[in-house]
Protein backbone atom coordinates (compact mmCIF):
# COMPACT_ATOMS: atom_id res chain seq x y z
CA UNK A 1 0.00 0.00 0.00
CA UNK A 2 1.45 3.19 -1.01
CA UNK A 3 1.38 6.07 1.36
CA UNK A 4 1.09 9.80 0.57
CA UNK A 5 2.65 12.66 2.10
CA UNK A 6 -0.30 14.16 3.98
CA UNK A 7 2.22 17.45 3.66
CA UNK A 8 0.84 17.87 0.17
CA UNK A 9 -3.21 17.69 1.06
CA UNK A 10 -2.96 20.77 3.59
CA UNK A 11 -3.33 24.19 2.94
CA UNK A 12 -2.91 26.62 6.26
CA UNK A 13 -3.28 30.38 5.51
CA UNK A 14 -3.24 32.62 8.17
CA UNK A 15 -4.27 36.30 9.20
CA UNK A 16 -0.87 37.37 9.94
CA UNK A 17 0.73 39.40 6.58
CA UNK A 18 4.63 39.33 5.97
CA UNK A 19 6.23 41.38 8.09
CA UNK A 20 9.17 42.77 6.56
CA UNK A 21 10.56 44.97 9.90
CA UNK A 22 12.86 42.34 11.46
CA UNK A 23 14.73 42.07 8.05
CA UNK A 24 16.61 44.62 8.90
CA UNK A 25 20.13 44.36 10.05
CA UNK A 26 20.21 47.48 12.07
CA UNK A 27 17.80 50.34 12.70
CA UNK A 28 14.43 51.59 14.30
CA UNK A 29 11.76 49.14 14.65
CA UNK A 30 8.72 49.83 16.46
CA UNK A 31 5.92 47.21 17.55
CA UNK A 32 2.45 48.41 16.60
CA UNK A 33 -0.07 49.02 19.43
CA UNK A 34 -1.38 45.49 19.25
CA UNK A 35 2.15 43.91 19.30
CA UNK A 36 4.53 43.12 22.23
CA UNK A 37 8.55 43.89 21.57
CA UNK A 38 11.17 42.05 22.73
CA UNK A 39 14.56 43.09 22.50
CA UNK A 40 17.74 41.90 23.36
CA UNK A 41 21.09 43.70 23.64
CA UNK A 42 24.85 41.34 24.17
CA UNK A 43 22.32 39.02 25.03
CA UNK A 44 19.97 40.09 28.26
CA UNK A 45 16.61 41.74 27.97
CA UNK A 46 16.04 45.30 27.84
CA UNK A 47 13.34 46.23 30.33
CA UNK A 48 13.93 50.19 29.10
CA UNK A 49 13.04 49.39 25.32
CA UNK A 50 11.01 45.69 25.68
CA UNK A 51 7.00 46.11 26.00
CA UNK A 52 3.29 46.79 24.32
CA UNK A 53 3.56 48.84 21.30
CA UNK A 54 7.29 49.63 21.99
CA UNK A 55 10.17 50.96 19.92
CA UNK A 56 14.29 50.61 19.98
CA UNK A 57 17.26 51.39 17.71
CA UNK A 58 18.51 47.39 16.72
CA UNK A 59 22.38 47.08 16.18
CA UNK A 60 24.03 44.38 14.34
CA UNK A 61 24.04 42.14 17.48
CA UNK A 62 20.94 42.71 18.88
CA UNK A 63 18.48 40.63 18.88
CA UNK A 64 14.31 41.69 18.02
CA UNK A 65 11.15 39.52 18.34
CA UNK A 66 8.05 40.99 17.59
CA UNK A 67 4.63 38.82 19.24
CA UNK A 68 1.42 39.59 17.97
CA UNK A 69 -0.94 40.20 21.25
CA UNK A 70 -4.36 40.37 18.88
CA UNK A 71 -6.78 37.98 17.77
CA UNK A 72 -5.27 35.40 15.03
CA UNK A 73 -7.05 33.22 12.96
CA UNK A 74 -5.91 30.25 11.40
CA UNK A 75 -7.86 28.86 8.40
CA UNK A 76 -7.11 25.04 7.30
CA UNK A 77 -8.24 22.42 5.03
CA UNK A 78 -6.75 18.49 4.33
CA UNK A 79 -7.84 16.35 1.90
CA UNK A 80 -6.31 12.50 2.18
CA UNK A 81 -7.53 9.44 0.72
CA UNK A 82 -8.53 6.56 3.21
CA UNK A 83 -7.63 2.75 2.87
CA UNK A 84 -11.17 1.78 2.02
CA UNK A 85 -10.74 4.60 -1.09
CA UNK A 86 -12.76 7.16 0.64
CA UNK A 87 -11.86 10.86 -0.38
CA UNK A 88 -12.03 12.44 3.29
CA UNK A 89 -12.08 16.05 3.68
CA UNK A 90 -11.41 18.42 6.43
CA UNK A 91 -11.72 22.18 7.16
CA UNK A 92 -11.54 24.21 10.19
CA UNK A 93 -10.49 27.66 11.78
CA UNK A 94 -8.78 28.40 14.75
CA UNK A 95 -8.99 31.55 17.08
CA UNK A 96 -5.99 32.27 19.29
CA UNK A 97 -4.49 35.28 21.27
CA UNK A 98 -0.95 35.20 22.74
CA UNK A 99 -1.54 36.41 26.35
CA UNK A 100 2.02 36.38 28.01
CA UNK A 101 3.84 37.02 25.33
CA UNK A 102 7.45 37.28 27.44
CA UNK A 103 6.57 33.93 28.48
CA UNK A 104 5.51 32.69 24.86
CA UNK A 105 8.93 33.63 23.09
CA UNK A 106 10.63 31.22 24.37
CA UNK A 107 8.65 28.55 22.73
CA UNK A 108 8.38 29.53 19.38
CA UNK A 109 10.35 30.70 16.57
CA UNK A 110 9.84 33.86 14.67
CA UNK A 111 12.73 33.95 12.52
CA UNK A 112 12.62 35.72 9.56
CA UNK A 113 13.50 34.17 5.95
CA UNK A 114 14.87 36.60 3.40
CA UNK A 115 12.93 36.14 0.48
CA UNK A 116 9.11 35.04 1.47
Amino acid sequence: MEQKNLNEDVEVTSSSPNDKRLGKSWGYIAAYPHEYLIHFRKGVLSEKTSGQGANCFKWPRDTVFIIPTSLKEIVFKANQLSADNVDVRLRGMAIYRIQNPRQIYTLLSYLYIVGQ
